[in-house]
């Protein structure tokens, strides 16, 4: 669970870095009232295929940067 702004703004940065990718499809859904960012998921896309064209995510407490890859949360589910 993740508070909206961190969501938000994770699901936009990976957005951003695949945007111009052919091979790869995200599809978001936002809240008809509010215009927030809801639920995201692939199509037709495997996370595994898409983590070699991410960064590791970064979060700084205080002075100190903790740098989590992308495979740690970015995982693949079958139904």
């Amino acid at each position: 669970m993740l508070p909206y702004k961190i969501y938000d703004g994770l699901l936009s940065s990976i957005a951003k870095k695949v945007k111009d990718d052919l091979t790869v499809s995200l599809v978001c859904t936002r809240d008809e009232k509010t215009n927030e960012l809801g639920a995201c998921y692939f199509n037709n896309t495997r996370c595994e295929d898409i983590t070699n064209k991410l960064e590791p995510m970064k979060f700084i407490f205080g002075s100190v940067v903790y740098e989590i890859k992308i495979e740690a949360f970015l995982k693949d589910v079958n139904n």
